[in-house]
């Protein structure tokens, strides 16, 4: 029996290595939180590095990621993606990693979820690397939990949710 993503082409040469999962991690960040965003790319890095992955962070731009209601439509893209994109190259030149904004037309968290678990998927991505806010009481229930959403809705990709608190041991 021959396992998925091995074995021989239609010419019967085996199939390229790189097609195997997990040489790419995803590490979910947010260029416009008030947390330190850092300590997760660098665990991230850290993490990676022995498995001999590459670390890209990814960045959301859904109408959830600004509390917003109501249309998300070309318009709000257009003005909000190219700003995204460099806040977020301008986190990812510190730690010498590459940045994706992918964009979510879906209002709630579910499908902003969903559009990360996608495009880590296309990436063939091998982890899934989440920060917590650390909110809780009423401030939880009334924003949600991005990184909740998401362990629940993943099933392929693992799921590694760091509290960005924490230091990196030496």
């Amino acid at each position: 029996m021959k396992r998925k993503g091995y074995g021989s082409s239609k010419k019967g040469q085996n199939v390229s290595k790189s097609k195997k999962r997990g040489n790419i991690w995803v590490v979910a960040v947010d260029p416009f939180s008030d947390l330190e965003q850092s300590t997760v790319i660098e665990w991230a890095k850290r993490l990676a590095g022995p498995a001999g992955a590459e670390v890209v962070a990814t960045f959301v731009l859904a109408p959830s990621s600004f509390n917003w209601n109501g249309d998300f439509s070309g318009p709000w893209i257009t003005r909000y993606r190219p700003l995204a994109e460099k806040r977020l190259q301008e986190l990812c030149a510190k730690h010498s990693i590459r940045s994706e904004v992918v964009t979510c037309r879906g209002p709630g968290l579910r499908e902003s979820s969903q559009k990360l678990i996608q495009w880590s998927q296309r990436l063939k991505a091998g982890a899934l690397i989440l920060s917590t806010h650390g909110r809780r009481g009423l401030a939880r229930l009334a924003l949600g939990s991005f990184a909740e959403t998401t362990i629940l809705a993943s099933q392929k990709i693992p799921v590694l949710v760091l509290n960005p608190e924490h230091t990196i041991p030496k």
